[in-house]
């Protein structure tokens, strides 16, 4: 039998796989019970083929007894030394310690776990993909780190295949670095390093010329064909599909490394945008910083034009995130770029305008309503030269989120007033809603962790280490503490709309419960009077019964008995 189950009968076991499923049993089971386990039925219904899905690769680490990748040739390495690495061995990542030796495969938040650890014998972390920066802000030093394309084997699978990875060598002594083998005979590739980026236009952030003119794949396209032509460098650049949504179109890049402050530079004009593909975690891109312009109003062309107009030193381009505009500079000329754009800021003085705003914190213990000169002020005195984003002020007390270069002197600084206590502002990317828009939820990450697709980070305070401080994404007047007020009130404002819904809900179930009541009661009436009008009728009855009629006789067929 080849179909097991007529198309027919799909919505009624849809609606079986629903009420298995209400009642805490597995699809697996239910298909199982009714003989729908088998692979017809889900070639047949692929719709549904995710309630039985397994994946076929293993996964990247090994832990907890499941085996993950492992390599395939031990031949592409080789000890600092130059002897060959075939003693080592794939060992599992959760069991590591500084007596472990050989190659583990991990994740970056494995290796960030990790960091601490140095071990006694040649242990390699190898880590998926190209994350020498990622690495390195988890303070790794340079000479440890190695990028590489590698052989590796799955478990799962028949072949092996090339992935690309990242060495991370955690041994205490540098003659125990594992690299990349060279061999005699190696036949030389020229490798020129890569940034993924992405061309893109959003009507909500266009003209309405600049979107009839570039809104669609055909206009990107034959723009990106332009500009790469211009730059020379149609030759380095990969190109990718394009993708294109309702008021949004985009197209993915490879660029060389040393290009990227050349089409930086072009983001924004005509309104459309280059920004780098990243997550929220990678750490700040290398001599960029970002600025969030005061003016949410603006589209980013007029914002490029007015650099341009005002041949603004060290300009970057712009994009726009969460209904923002931001520009990027160079940190050498940062303090024009905020005279420019930041007239009469007092988050400003002499001393912090040409700050980079590398470290976050939280600064509690101020009194309520001290002024931001009064926080930079004692925060002066106490030798910590910081750029205050924001005050936040209670009752009584006043919490000041501040940025700067440098981690504070002391976690605690006394004062007349009392102690204050510093802790660092850690940045959490929150889930993307279901209901942001297609537009936005297909959107990159844009520079130093901001992008369209992700809401605001909240400023999570931690207990302040200085040995252990690592920088955080992020410029002055990012989501971090700049929208910590509105979402506050967001929040408060959202919990009282739930507390009325669930008030209205108890409302409504008690007069439902009322309302069911009353007709039951009202049923149980109209019950018994139906009862008593039966017996009624029945002893109102006094005609004799009427027998019943003979039984008819069959007719006599012509044919035979």
């Amino acid at each position: 039998m080849q179909r097991v189950v007529c198309s027919k009968h799909l919505p009624w076991l849809m609606w079986l796989i629903l009420v298995s499923f209400c009642h805490g049993v597995s699809t697996h089971t239910t298909l199982y019970f009714f003989g729908l386990q088998s692979r017809q039925f889900f070639q047949l219904h692929p719709n549904i083929r995710g309630m039985r899905q397994t994946s076929n690769r293993s996964p990247w680490e090994t832990r907890n007894g499941r085996s993950g990748l492992s390599l395939a040739v031990l031949d592409e390495f080789q000890m600092a030394s130059g002897e060959p690495c075939s003693h080592l061995e794939v060992i599992s990542c959760d069991r590591l310690h500084q007596n472990s030796e050989g190659f583990s495969f991990a994740n970056i938040a494995t290796v960030k776990e990790l960091a601490s650890l140095r071990s006694h014998g040649a242990l390699v972390l190898i880590v998926k993909g190209y994350a020498r920066k990622k690495v390195q802000a988890l303070a790794f030093e340079p000479g440890r780190i190695v990028e590489c394309i590698i052989s590796v084997r799955d478990p799962l699978q028949t072949s092996d295949e090339s992935r690309a990875c990242t060495l991370v060598n955690m041994a205490s002594d540098s003659s125990l670095f594992v690299e990349k083998a060279e061999g005699d005979q190696e036949i030389q590739i020229d490798q020129n390093p890569k940034m993924t980026m992405f061309c893109e236009i959003r009507q909500t952030d266009a003209t309405e010329q600049d979107w009839r003119a570039y809104g669609s794949s055909h206009a990107i396209d034959t723009y990106v064909m332009e500009v790469i032509k211009s730059l020379e460098k149609d030759q380095q650049v990969v190109l990718h599909k394009t993708m294109e949504k309702p008021g949004y179109v985009a197209k993915k890049l490879q660029v060389p490394e040393e290009s990227r402050d050349d089409l930086y530079r072009l983001s924004g004009r005509s309104s459309v945008q280059f920004r780098p593909a990243r997550t929220a975690y990678d750490p700040a891109e290398d001599g960029i910083e970002i600025l969030r312009l005061p003016a949410p109003d603006l589209k980013i062309k007029d914002v490029f034009e007015q650099a341009s107009q005002g041949k603004l030193e060290g300009f970057l381009g712009v994009f726009a995130s969460q209904h923002s505009v931001y520009a990027r500079v160079h940190p050498q000329h940062l303090a024009k770029a905020r005279r420019f754009w930041m007239p009469g800021d007092t988050r400003f003085n002499e001393q912090n305008i040409h700050m980079q705003c590398k470290l976050h914190f939280r600064v509690q213990g101020f009194p309520a309503g001290i002024h931001i000169d009064q926080v930079h002020e004692a925060l002066r005195q106490a030798k910590w030269n910081v750029i205050v984003q924001r005050v936040l002020h209670m009752s009584d007390l006043a919490v000041a989120f501040v940025a700067s270069d440098s981690a504070p002197p002391s976690p605690r600084i006394l004062t007349s007033v009392a102690t204050l206590h510093i802790d660092e502002a850690v940045r959490r990317p929150r889930a993307i809603s279901q209901s942001t828009s297609t537009a936005q939820a297909s959107t990159p990450q844009s520079s130093q962790g901001s992008s369209s697709a992700s809401p605001a980070f909240p400023a999570v305070p931690r207990s302040f280490q200085p040995s252990k401080s690592q920088p955080v994404q992020g410029s002055l007047m990012t989501p971090i503490a700049a929208n910590i007020s509105s979402r506050v009130d967001s929040l408060e404002q959202q919990l009282a709309r739930v507390t009325n819904e669930l008030e209205t809900v108890k409302t409504e179930q008690k007069n439902t419960s009322a309302r069911l009541d009353d007709i039951a009661k009202s049923q149980d009436r109209g019950f018994s009077q139906l009862m008593n009008a039966i017996m009624e009728l029945k002893n109102e009855s006094s005609s004799p019964a009427i027998p019943s009629p003979p039984p008819k006789v069959q007719k006599l067929t012509g044919k035979g008995s």
